[in-house]
């Protein structure tokens, strides 16, 4: 069973206001835990349909969590603190309409009291963060999401020509690229001269010796654990052919002249065609290439390991080698090659960290995809890939389905246990 985990943090604050019947206090607040009382674990799924994104659905399921809590008022008399929020998808086989089951999990902790604080009074707020910075005795409280937000990212030109991509021909630096697009939403150093660099989930060029020489397109370019990571950024881009132009390929279907013009332009055109009606069939662009493509060193190797300690420290040292991304939310994640996803908070410091199980590339259309996410086996301490349940230690809880609650002094994390052995996991630091 392969279970694609994610998280949807929502980072706006809101000044804290009075205390209702049902008491909910965001992570971070200073709370004083009741001891005498065992974590709460909210549980709610819902099917997501082909046309739903995966924030609404996440926002459905939150909404269902929510009310779940709020049924409860007199089980938690001092109120309650959020310790987890999570997600896991399980994609659903030979459904034309249905996409996945998402299911979500809220995990609450009654409390005694709690002092600097913030509370949650929607399901949206649910992943709230609370800082507090003291001055002259006065709390006050800071938004994190306007906190070394990411630049935007811009393109020139939306058109893309047999030696054109958004504005830039083949031969731009990498440099020009990057000033006049403000940002990347991936960047790859794959050796010293080369480097892949997209622009949301379904573009992305390639650069050797510090120049542009190839892009692809594609609906699918990455393996999904790695596709919903990174931040959408949709283009309604044009192709431009001889003797005319090609208007919304990505939203449209091709005629036949379209794609005849289309294979004769480009070094690589891949389509599928679709029954509209008895009479019609459709035809669908599903990746492009312009240029050339690379090739990778006979010597290549995938990014460095982390092991144990600081985690910050880790990424300082090795962030350049790194496969580097910024999510939808605008959080900075990094990448290892063992299968270690790191996301960071608005401050540099490590926010979660999610061990994967092998990357399935099979709907993956990046050059080179089998290669490039073949990752090792990720390791956290004495904990590693396929290692026997009993290596987790002693569990807070375990959930249905195999899935293993862990709390120590630095995170809170769930692991995804099959046949008695550790597949995958999700850690959460505390701050």
């Amino acid at each position: 069973m392969k279970l694609h985990k994610f998280f949807v943090p929502v980072m706006f604050l809101f000044p804290a206001g009075a205390i209702s019947a049902q008491t909910i206090y965001s992570i971070g607040s200073d709370c004083t835990l009741d001891d005498t009382e065992q974590p709460v674990t909210f549980r709610a799924e819902y099917t997501q349909r082909y046309t739903q994104e995966d924030n609404e659905v996440t926002q459905i399921v939150k909404e269902m969590l929510y009310e779940q809590l709020l049924s409860q008022p007199g089980k938690f008399p001092n109120g309650v603190q959020v310790d987890s929020l999570y997600f896991t998808s399980h994609p659903v086989a030979a459904s034309r309409m249905n996409k996945a089951v998402i299911q979500g999990a809220l995990t609450v902790e009654p409390v005694v009291e709690c002092r600097s604080h913030h509370l949650i009074s929607s399901a949206s707020t649910l992943n709230d963060r609370f800082l507090a910075q003291k001055s002259d005795g006065i709390d006050y409280q800071m938004s994190l999401q306007v906190l070394n937000a990411p630049k935007t990212v811009t393109v020139p030109e939306t058109h893309i020509s047999v030696n054109r991509v958004f504005g830039f021909d083949l031969g731009t630096s990498y440099t020009e690229v990057e000033q006049r697009v403000g940002r990347f939403s991936l960047t790859w150093q794959l050796a010293a001269d080369l480097r892949m660099a997209a622009i949301g989930r379904n573009h992305v060029l390639f650069f050797e010796q510090d120049k542009l020489i190839g892009y692809q397109y594609a609906k699918f370019l990455f393996p999904t654990a790695v596709h919903n990571l990174i931040e959408m950024h949709p283009l309604d881009f044009a192709i431009d052919v001889s003797g005319g132009t090609v208007q919304s390929p990505h939203k449209a279907f091709l005629n036949e002249h379209q794609l005849a013009q289309l294979e004769e332009s480009f070094p690589l055109v891949t389509t599928s065609r679709v029954k509209l009606s008895d009479d019609e069939m459709g035809i669908r662009l599903e990746a492009l290439q312009v240029g050339r493509l690379p090739a990778l060193p006979l010597e290549w190797s995938n990014t460095h390991c982390y092991e144990n300690g600081s985690v910050e420290q880790y990424i300082q040292r090795h962030q350049a080698e790194l496969v580097n991304i910024v999510s939808q939310q605008g959080f900075r994640i990094y990448m290892t090659g063992c299968s270690q996803i790191m996301t960071m908070n608005y401050f540099g410091q490590i926010k979660q960290l999610e061990l994967l199980e092998p990357i399935n590339v099979r709907t993956a259309r990046v050059w080179q995809a089998k290669t490039l996410f073949g990752l090792s086996p990720w390791s956290l301490g004495k904990l590693r890939y396929n290692a026997h349940a009993a290596s987790l230690g002693e569990a807070l809880e375990t959930l249905e389905e195999g899935v293993v609650t862990v709390k120590n002094d630095a995170w809170f994390g769930h692991f995804f246990v099959e046949h008695d052995k550790v597949v995958a996991g999700s850690v959460m630091y505390k701050r």
